[in-house]
């Protein structure tokens, strides 16, 4: 079940999901020449989950569940078996650290916040945010066995791998990653129509099709089963709501989809779907066998 886009974080408990966290790691054959003893994965993964706030949506249900998708696409899409180890762990810790200490709002209340208060623009990045936690994280565990089996050159190229990794769930990027995902599809099917291996990469491709997978599983909930899909988009619209509270308590606008009194929550719904469906698709054309959507 564990790799199967079927898997439902929702169904288990956090402490189960901790277990399922270091399977992955495993999955990912992340043990293979790094000499990462398993008591340091299991201490790093529950400090993730410590560091998860309880949100509705994004907490550490969301971790895992993001964990085990990006880990079904690189298996099904055969990405897996191109990546080195290093890479493999990258992915590995991007997806785990991906939302590290998220607060439960989005970029759009700290841009209004600002506005307001500081009649200026806003200077916060979430992913940003996540991305210097998860590096803080992981500089604890120098000496840990964590990345102690990589020289201290790939010990920076994994981190700055993690870095690039993170800040690709950023939706504002979202239409640049799409239509660097279609110049790379046609790239690719040139190449294939010559010959070449289709799953033969330059280093920069290969980097994309890494951030690709990640920002996939990243908003993946509408390509789950109705149940699951449905589960986490009742949970996204409270968190959406606990913000919208929040914005009018303190005399901000209310972000959009965020008011509770205006919002319709199934066209809202209806609408991301459309709006991240031509990612999905181009992700996984009907020619692939690989990625079912």
């Amino acid at each position: 079940m564990i790799e199967s886009i079927k898997f439902n974080t929702l169904n288990y408990s956090p402490e189960i999901l901790e277990r399922v966290c270091e399977e992955m790691f495993f999955r990912f054959q992340l043990d293979l020449g790094l000499n990462i003893r398993r008591s340091s994965i299991t201490v790093f993964i529950s400090d993730v989950r410590r560091k998860m706030f309880d949100n509705p949506y994004h907490n550490w249900f969301h971790v895992v569940d993001v964990t085990q998708t990006v880990f079904y696409f690189a298996r099904k899409s055969g990405m897996l078996n191109c990546m080195t180890t290093k890479e493999r762990l990258a992915l590995f810790l991007a997806a785990v650290c991906h939302d590290l200490e998220h607060p439960g709002v989005s970029n759009q209340f700290f841009v209004s916040h600002a506005a307001k208060h500081s009649n200026g623009k806003s200077t916060v990045c979430l992913e940003q945010h996540h991305s210097s936690k998860a590096c803080q994280l992981l500089s604890n565990f120098v000496g840990s066995g964590l990345l102690d089996g990589l020289a201290q050159g790939d010990r920076q190229e994994v981190m700055q791998g993690v870095h690039r990794l993170i800040l690709a769930t950023d939706m504002s990027r979202h239409t640049d990653y799409c239509k660097r995902l279609e110049a790379l599809i046609q790239a690719r099917s040139a190449a294939e129509c010559t010959g070449q291996n289709p799953l033969s990469f330059s280093p920069e491709d290969k980097q994309l099709v890494f951030e690709l997978l990640l920002k996939g599983a990243d908003v993946s909930n509408v390509v789950k089963p109705y149940i699951t899909a449905r589960a986490w988009a009742e949970r996204v619209t409270r968190e959406f709501f606990r913000q919208g509270d929040l914005e009018a308590a303190l005399g901000l606008a209310v972000s959009p989809g965020c008011d509770r009194r205006a919002t319709d929550c199934a066209r809202v719904q209806v609408g991301f779907s459309g709006f991240i469906a031509p990612f999905f698709r181009a992700l996984a054309p009907p020619s692939a066998s690989n990625i079912k959507v």
